[in-house]
């Protein structure tokens, strides 16, 4: 990686509640005692310079008040460039640490279970009023028993014939204003979701954003940047 990394997350039982973003939590808490949530301890400021990973959620499938499902959004120079997992909840988090589609360089998708995955939709439908043009890659595992793989998995979302949201079908092909998505499978260890390292130099499965070189390992276990 060729800057430090910064790791920004809420302590306590709320991950990440707010983050990067102008909109703070007032400093008295008031916020979350109204939502019926303990303010936990606020996150450093996000970077001006550099690249800091904030922690939208960092819950699993077993629902958790107050914790979204798993999500991490990477800001490079103040911009957020890449959003990494989109698990449930997470939607909302996006927003209040001020994430945006048009802003976005890919999104990764370390494997695509529920509490990954259960708010990627909500981010793209939100998305498609950004007016963003630009193509977006979306990137995650290859199919596994049980799974379908990341292209797959978008068109039984999104396909304008028979899709769960066919009426963001636009995602697929660049229509009705949306940006044209580039979806990527990556294969894992044999096609059973485990974790495969990447020959990126074969392959060419490296994604560079500024200062960033990420060679990501995907499936039910580690990512590695």
């Amino acid at each position: 990686m060729g800057t430090a990394l910064r790791v920004l997350m809420a302590g306590g039982a709320v991950a990440a509640l707010f983050g990067c973003s102008d909109a703070a939590v007032p400093a008295d808490g008031s916020l979350t005692q109204e939502m019926g949530i303990p303010r936990a301890e606020q996150p450093v400021a996000c970077p001006d310079e550099g690249a800091a990973l904030q922690v939208l959620g960092s819950g699993g499938p077993i629902a958790k008040a107050g914790r979204a499902g798993t999500s991490y959004l990477l800001w490079i120079d103040g911009e957020p460039r890449l959003l990494i997992d989109a698990g449930s909840g997470s939607f909302l988090r996006f927003a209040e640490a001020g994430g945006k589609i048009e802003s976005l360089d890919a999104i990764l998708l370390t494997h695509l279970h529920a509490d990954h995955v259960g708010d990627l939709i909500d981010v793209l439908n939100s998305g498609g009023f950004e007016g963003r043009s630009d193509p977006l890659a979306i990137v995650g595992p290859d199919a596994a028993p049980r799974f379908p793989g990341t292209i797959e998995f978008l068109a039984r979302l999104l396909s304008k014939e028979n899709g769960a949201f066919a009426y963001n079908g636009g995602y697929l092909d660049g229509t009705e204003n949306k940006p044209p998505l580039e979806p990527r499978d990556i294969a894992t260890s044999e096609g059973t979701a485990g974790p495969a390292g990447l020959d990126v130099p074969r392959f060419e499965r490296r994604l560079v954003l500024g200062p960033v070189e990420i060679a990501a390992i995907v499936g039910k276990g580690p990512v590695l940047l």
